[in-house]
This record gives structure tokens, C-alpha cells and sequence, in this order.
């Protein structure tokens, strides 16, 4: 799908909604840093988190390492700035 996005105007921002990751099932904090690397890696403008508990907890910060904020905020600082510049 990314490919096709890129296909249709490479120079437009593209942005993830609703992306998380549960504690249940696997390694959180490792999914979550590969996929920021990833959208990092193909120029992802942005990604909204689906912050919400419901029939489990998908909050960002449950059940991560405390590490993960700070790793999170070194990586995405400045970001949405760009996001804001690029559309403007």
C-alpha cells in the first residue's frame, strides 16, 4: 500500500491512524520501535496512537519499558513541526 501511496503524488505526507500494540502476545516495546524506525525509514510524516483501554490496553504507555518515552522523544522531536511545514 505504501508504494501505491507514493505512486499517486510522492511529494504528499502520508500518515498512519491508529496504530498500537498490546502488551498481551508478544515484545511491545520491540514492535514499537521497529515500527517508528520503519515509518522513519520511509519518510512517514506522522501517526496517531489509539490511545485507548477497552477490550485490552492499548495505551503507549503500558507495560513499555521507561526507556521507550525517551527513545520515543528523541526520535520524534521536531516532527510535527515537519508535518505542520509540509503541509502548509
Amino acid at each position: 500500500m505504501f508504494d501505491e501511496l507514493r505512486a499517486l503524488n510522492a511529494h504528499k505526507p502520508i500518515v498512519v491512524f491508529e496504530m498500537s500494540s498490546a502488551v498481551e502476545g508478544g515484545d511491545k516495546d520491540a514492535w514499537i520501535r521497529a515500527a517508528v524506525g520503519d515509518m522513519m525509514a520511509w519518510g512517514i510524516a506522522g501517526f496517531a496512537w489509539f490511545e485507548v483501554d477497552k477490550e485490552t490496553d492499548w495505551r503507549l504507555a503500558t507495560g513499555v519499558d521507561v526507556d521507550l518515552t525517551e527513545w520515543l522523544r528523541g526520535r520524534l522531536q521536531g516532527h510535527a513541526q515537519t508535518l505542520i511545514e509540509s503541509v502548509d
